[in-house]
């Protein structure tokens, strides 16, 4: 793909507060743009692209859950109304845990900080082990090693969750569950690394238990899970942990399975990042990226994704077992020069007249009605389809001086609007234009699509200043030794002596007076 498209990070939207605007003619109504109260345009996704296939609840897919246990030093503290440490709540937390996780899930066990102190640091961030590679769990077995750590070192939580994804198997479904009770203390970015392991052939989703944090060690963790598509889950206290355990674990679970795929004109894939918003809500239950299939919880949703502009699917429902696999074949506008070169331009929707971005070559985009500006010149409504490729060919005015060299000017449309001040060959929709050179001003030029419209300026010399005025009398400006006009006839007047009348500027040519 050529262009550069665009993503921004999905804000908290309240979905149930859209605005509809009109339909264009010729577009599916299955694509209406739709503007969000935070000034997004969307457009309203197709359910004929839809597909479900029911299941029978109950029946789990394989799944992968690495468990990523903190014994940081600070595990050490006693846990507010517990009597007992941290730790030890959390290894009873486990115990309770361990056994109901269903037999179909395969899991591994991961400590950090709970073999060397602090000191030196450098080897206590580097405390990460593996207890149980990836496979059915032994629950006396996890539970005696869970039982027989410490908590003694530091908090190297991206080593730890880099450690673990390394180890999970590409294309299935792979998720985390991190329980610590603090931030990341060994110099690592475990939120960008969280984001950066989504959008990975892994595509781990990593589910976070903050343990009697403070609020700038939750938000990190927060990140963690947002970053991911994961979620967080907040314990103060025995019971919350326990629950907040079950509740990361249950999220793990693959037997409600969700798939977008997004392909372009030529049938590619494309990238494309997807967030899922309980209905009508602004909770958001998780985020993934196109075409890997995703447990979700059962429910009704709406689903967002990140073509250009952002695609919704309003109340989806995806009932308990089932597999939805939502297709969306985006269609392309490719701006080209008359020399079928790629140009750039600005990309409106059209029926909001909201402004998507500067885009150059190809642009892919969900179907629907857009308006192209290129150099403040702006285009009929162009219409894209699913699937379809659309050609938009541009025309050109092209400036050259006495001496071959390219020229400026102001460009106008022909109903008086200033465009801007070009210079050489400048791209422009098909229409009809005026350009204004030091004062001087052409005639109406016609610009058709693919065609270059060569405009070649003459010029003035006299020696010292002067000046100019058009065949009308209009004064056009005060000029000294050399000026480059639009061909025509010209009034000049010099500082000293006497004027000139009817001076006659030709394509190419200077005219020269003494």
């Amino acid at each position: 793909m050529e262009s550069v498209q665009r993503f921004t990070a999905f804000a908290i939207i309240p979905l149930i507060l859209l605005v509809m605007m009109a339909i264009p003619d010729g577009v599916d109504a299955a694509w209406e743009s739709i503007i969000l109260p935070s000034g997004e345009v969307v457009h309203l996704g197709d359910k004929a692209g839809v597909s479900q296939e029911l299941g029978e609840p109950g029946t789990l897919r394989q799944a992968n859950v690495a468990f990523i246990l903190d014994a940081s030093g600070s595990m050490t503290a006693e846990l507010t109304g517990a009597g007992k440490s941290r730790l030890e709540v959390a290894k009873e937390a486990m115990a309770e845990l361990l056994p109901q996780i269903p037999a179909g899930v395969r899991c591994a066990l991961w400590f950090y900080g709970h073999r060397y102190p602090q000191k030196p640091k450098e080897k206590s961030c580097a405390d990460i082990e593996e207890a149980f590679s990836l496979g059915p769990i032994d629950v006396a077995d996890y539970l005696a090693k869970i039982n027989a750590i410490d908590a003694i070192g530091y908090t190297p939580i991206a080593g730890s969750i880099e450690l673990a994804a390394k180890e999970l198997p590409a294309d299935e479904f792979n998720s985390i569950v991190l329980l610590s009770d603090g931030e990341e203390t060994c110099g690592g970015d475990p939120c960008a690394l969280a984001e950066a392991l989504k959008a990975s052939d892994a595509a781990v989703s990593i589910h976070v238990v903050g343990y009697a944090v403070e609020q700038k060690a939750r938000e990190q963790l927060q990140c963690i899970a947002r970053a991911s598509g994961g979620t967080y889950h907040d314990a103060q206290d025995a019971a919350d942990l326990l629950q907040a355990l079950q509740e990361a674990l249950a999220a793990t679970i693959a037997e409600t399975i969700l798939r977008v795929e997004v392909v372009g004109p030529d049938g590619v894939p494309e990238r494309a990042d997807i967030h899922l918003y309980e209905r009508n809500t602004e909770n958001k239950v998780s985020s993934f990226i196109a075409h890997k299939d995703n447990a979700v919880p059962p429910g009704s949703y709406d689903l967002i994704v990140g073509t250009l502009p952002w695609t919704i699917y309003q109340d989806l429902v995806l009932p308990q077992g089932s597999t939805t696999i939502v297709r969306m074949e985006l269609g392309a506008i490719r701006l080209l020069t008359p020399e079928r070169e790629k140009a750039s331009g600005h990309l409106y929707d059209a029926p909001t007249e909201e402004r998507l971005g500067y885009y150059g070559g190809t642009i892919m985009v969900s179907p629907g009605s857009y308006r192209v500006v290129v150099n403040n010149s702006t285009s009929e409504e162009i219409v894209v389809d699913s699937g379809e490729m659309v050609d938009v060919m541009l025309g050109a005015i092209q400036l050259t001086a006495t001496d071959g060299r390219d020229a400026s000017g102001t460009f106008f449309a022909i109903s008086g609007e200033r465009l801007g001040h070009y210079g050489g060959t400048v791209n422009l929709v098909s229409g009809s234009y005026r350009v204004v050179v030091n004062g001087s001003t052409s005639e109406v030029m016609e610009v058709s699509l693919g065609e270059t419209v060569k405009l070649l300026l003459g010029a003035i010399s006299l020696k010292g200043g002067f000046e100019i005025s058009d065949i009308s009398g209009k004064r056009l400006g005060w000029y000294r030794d050399l000026v480059t006009l639009v061909p025509g006839t010209y009034t000049v007047k010099p500082g000293e002596g006497p004027g000139f009348e009817n001076v006659v500027v030709q394509a190419g040519g200077v005219t020269v007076l003494k």
